[in-house]
């Protein structure tokens, strides 16, 4: 397969998982909005035994999705680097933060199928507990996110190519979307409003910054990607 093709491949996996993720998540399994924190357990329980079966299949289309993490980050890595610079060690930084994504979508998916495996025969608290955590790990280990954003944005800013496959404002945008997953935290100390992990600032800034940022650089991607010769071997471009 030449590198075009690999590339191209690369960058599509950002729709193709997205659109899983979204899908699976918010009309399929019903998740969106979350479950309120400051809901009761029994309310709790009653959500996921009337959704049972849509919430497993939900996820299971957010785990399949979520392993298009890894080679999209490794094509946007590939696509970072500059001639002349020893950009290893930031590429490895960056499909380590493709393998976090991958491991939080996999693990997310995995513990909401538990909390939706047996609903009638576990007790309430269970349940809810079972929700808390799957929500927790959805928006509170944002630190490699923010490593991930950082690197990309100081890259692009560095890029001393004559034609960057991203514009300088794309690196602004990706610091700047690194901040906005600090209040995934905040998750931990409220249980109602907007700083409840339901709530606008904690899930739904974060996450929708998150997947647009992955947007708007799939674009520049596709456009790099086009721009590499056909019969360029994969091999060298993946070293």
């Amino acid at each position: 397969m030449d590198n075009r093709r690999v590339l191209l491949f690369c960058a599509w996996c950002a729709p193709a998982l997205i659109v899983l993720l979204g899908v699976g998540i918010f009309p399929v399994a019903g998740l969106v909005p979350p479950p309120s924190p400051s809901d009761s357990a029994e309310t709790i329980q009653r959500f996921f035994s009337a959704n049972a079966g849509a919430i497993r299949v939900g996820m299971v289309m957010v785990m399949i999705g979520s392993a298009g993490f890894i080679p999209w980050t490794i094509g946007l890595g590939h696509q970072l680097k500059q001639p002349g610079r020893d950009s290893s060690i930031a590429t490895h930084i960056q499909t380590a933060s493709g393998v976090i994504a991958c491991l939080v979508g996999v693990n997310f998916s995995m513990i909401t199928s538990l909390a939706a495996f047996r609903p009638d025969d576990v007790a309430p608290e269970t349940t809810r507990m079972l929700d808390d955590w799957m929500w927790f790990w959805w928006l509170i280990p944002w630190p490699p996110f923010m490593v991930w954003c950082v690197l990309v944005g100081i890259l692009i800013l560095r890029d001393a190519n004559a034609v960057p496959v991203f514009p300088r404002w794309t690196g602004y945008l990706s610091i700047w979307a690194a901040v906005c997953y600090t209040p995934g935290s905040l998750a931990t100390f409220f249980k109602s409003g907007a700083l409840a992990y339901d709530g606008i600032i904690v899930w739904y800034i974060p996450t929708v910054v998150f997947f647009v940022w992955m947007l708007i650089m799939t674009g520049y991607m596709l456009r790099g990607a086009r721009r590499v010769p056909a019969d360029a071997p994969v091999e060298a471009a993946l070293a």
